[in-house]
């Protein structure tokens, strides 16, 4: 949590939530006095960590001194910044290899072992949902590209393996409409229509409704068009 706040105050209220939610034990300001306490004393003990790492107890909480340029965070919305210059500089390619970077560098579900003990913090989610808006805006910019026969495989694959956002579920719509797969196209929009119906119990988007009676009726402004390509809505931007 100090890490995922570094240089910002933690209030002892948000680390006691953090760690027990709704139920936390009578003593838990003690508690967390007692881990800063040997957290300070476990930096205090490694002569690199004295150069990089200060904890600093404030008012009302913690702050986790550090140089941002150290943490995956950091480093994962700088590269998230240079892909979007690329990409309003003409340079898709470059744009892609910095959102590739970035996804590298998350390296699977953020801090899983938190997340397999059953911590479901805020932070942690607005990370997970910023790295799939990374995967969803690469796919956007392949697809602006006419690269849709690269990534349709990708795209079949991730849409089968849970209930997928909407909007990948229309990327892989259009990838294989333009595959020349009108009724696989369909397919995918009735099967995630079914799960999002059973599992949350509602139906799709209006948008996505739009594009599957738009691939219905073989609407021709979906074919990829390299004079006409339009900018894909990068949401991690």
């Amino acid at each position: 949590m100090l890490l995922l706040r570094d240089n910002r105050v933690v209030t002892t209220d948000r680390l006691v939530t953090a760690l027990w939610r709704n139920n936390p034990p009578a003593t838990a300001g003690k508690m967390v006095h007692k881990a800063m306490a040997r957290l300070r004393a476990l930096l205090a003990g490694s002569s690199a960590s004295r150069a990089e790492l200060e904890l600093v107890t404030g008012k009302g909480g913690y702050t986790l001194h550090v140089d941002p340029a150290r943490l995956d965070c950091t480093r994962f919305f700088t590269l998230i910044g240079r892909s979007r210059q690329a990409y309003l500089a003409g340079s898709p390619v470059t744009a892609t290899r910095a959102l590739t970077a970035a996804l590298s560098v998350s390296r699977g579900p953020v801090l899983e072992d938190l997340a397999e003990s059953g911590m479901s913090w805020p932070e942690l989610r607005a990370l997970e949902h910023r790295r799939q808006t990374v995967l969803e805006d690469l796919f956007g910019i392949a697809l602006s590209c006419g690269s849709h026969r690269d990534i349709v495989a990708d795209l079949v694959s991730l849409t089968e393996l849970q209930v997928p956002h909407e909007r990948m579920t229309g990327q892989c719509m259009v990838a294989l409409y333009r595959c020349g797969r009108q009724l696989d196209a369909l397919a995918v929009y009735r099967r995630t229509r079914l799960a999002l119906l059973q599992r949350l119990g509602h139906e799709p988007g209006q948008d996505l409704r739009d594009l599957y009676l738009r691939i219905l009726n073989q609407d021709t402004s979906l074919d990829w068009n390299p004079d006409n390509s339009p900018v894909p809505a990068c949401t991690a931007w």
